[in-house]
């Protein structure tokens, strides 16, 4: 449906985003650099964001950020929130004040210790992460209620954008929402329908790499093969924006094993090393050799069908993800290869019945090579009912 494939010069998103989202949204259309913020007395600074924040949500600027807040006002107490993309946190940090669990998240690290000397000025409590990549989010657990993306995930091409949700979904309980501002095709098609390259300094001012807008079928895509049921879409302030309230329902249930990096060993050459929120499995040259092994669970996995998921950036060759029986010389139960990708991705491998599952292989498909992988995640889960 939508390419699929990261477009030349985009290999490393962060680095391009960041050069432009150093400056934060600061109300009345303004923009600041987080770094002189950052200069300011505590006064000076908690002064600043109040006007920012009273331009968008008070009066006039109600129709800007002031309605979502009051939707959300009784919903986001006691909930536990991550929010992509602070910035200067203008929507974010009342969903704190409502009782809400923060975590605020930014690519920009002056942007995260803005928030966070905000937070401490206003007697807030919340946790700060610099997302230097993806795999800083490893750190983070997995029973968020609420991700907010309040305009933080449209700078981006489609391509780039879902490898980023990919991952931040996994943070996401089962039924829980996902709140995101975007800006909506009637506006697209209403400043001359031009080139995503272009529209963005359109709409966001000099800098500004990209502009996506977003709808109900790039929504679906985006989060694919994860099914979502969108309870709340609007487009508002003269067609300028749009809003999503989503219900994320994930194609796989209930987690029966995780599988711990240390329990993979090299094989026939293979190496694997700790790395940042994981490890780099080095393949053996040979192709089709097996390079690294692991047990999917102490004992026995129960029957029925399960499902291995596996997070992974493939960095170099191909990869072969397999399930194998106790005898790892059969035939396997299942496999999938993987190839090079700028960010990383998820192999899901079905296992028809997890009684006969015992162990994961890694293996090298390059014919000529070493394969490179970083691995994040290894997870055994039971299908829902609902799953394919």
């Amino acid at each position: 449906m939508f390419d699929d494939q990261i477009p030349p010069g985009w290999e490393h998103p962060f680095e391009m985003l960041r050069k432009k989202w150093k400056t934060i949204p600061s109300g009345n259309d303004l923009r600041a650099e987080s770094a002189s913020r950052l200069q300011l007395t505590d006064t000076e600074v908690l002064e600043k964001w109040r006007r920012a924040h009273a331009h968008d949500t008070v009066d006039e600027g109600f129709g800007i950020r002031g309605w979502y807040h009051e939707i959300y006002r009784t919903f986001m107490r006691g909930k536990k929130v991550l929010d992509i993309g602070c910035g200067m946190a203008l929507s974010t940090i009342p969903f704190a004040e409502m009782g809400a669990d923060l975590t605020f998240v930014d690519i920009v690290a002056d942007n995260v210790r803005l928030v966070e000397r905000l937070c401490k000025l206003k007697g807030i409590k919340a946790n700060f992460l610099h997302m230097e990549d993806l795999e800083s989010l490893a750190s983070l657990p997995r029973d968020y209620d609420v991700v907010t993306a309040v305009g933080s995930l449209i700078n981006a091409p489609l391509a780039v954008t879902k490898r980023e949700i990919d991952v931040i979904k996994l943070h996401l309980r089962p039924g829980g929402r996902w709140l995101h501002f975007a800006y909506p095709r009637s506006r697209w098609e209403r400043e001359g329908s031009v080139e995503f390259s272009k529209w963005g300094e359109m709409t966001d001012g000099p800098g500004t790499p990209w502009m996506e807008f977003h709808d109900r079928e790039k929504m679906e895509w985006l989060f694919s093969p994860s099914k979502i049921r969108i309870l709340f879409e609007c487009e508002w302030h003269n067609n300028d924006f749009n809003w999503f309230d989503i219900e994320l329902s994930p194609p796989i249930g209930e987690q029966i094993a995780h599988v711990p990096f240390s329990a993979l060993s090299a094989q026939n050459g293979g190496t694997i090393t700790a790395s940042q929120g994981g490890v780099d499995v080095h393949t053996a040259p040979q192709q089709w050799a097996y390079s690294a092994l692991a047990p999917l669970t102490s004992g026995t996995l129960p029957a029925g069908k399960l499902v291995l998921r596996v997070m992974l950036q493939v960095t170099q060759g191909q990869v072969g993800i397999a399930v194998a029986t106790q005898d790892i010389s059969a035939p396997f139960i299942a496999e999938v290869g993987m190839g090079p990708s700028a960010l990383p991705r998820i192999a899901e491998i079905a296992i028809p019945d997890g009684e006969k599952a015992r162990f994961l292989v890694i293996r090298n498909w390059a014919p000529t090579e070493r394969s490179v992988a970083h691995l994040s995640d290894i997870t055994v889960f039971r299908p829902e009912a609902s799953s394919p």
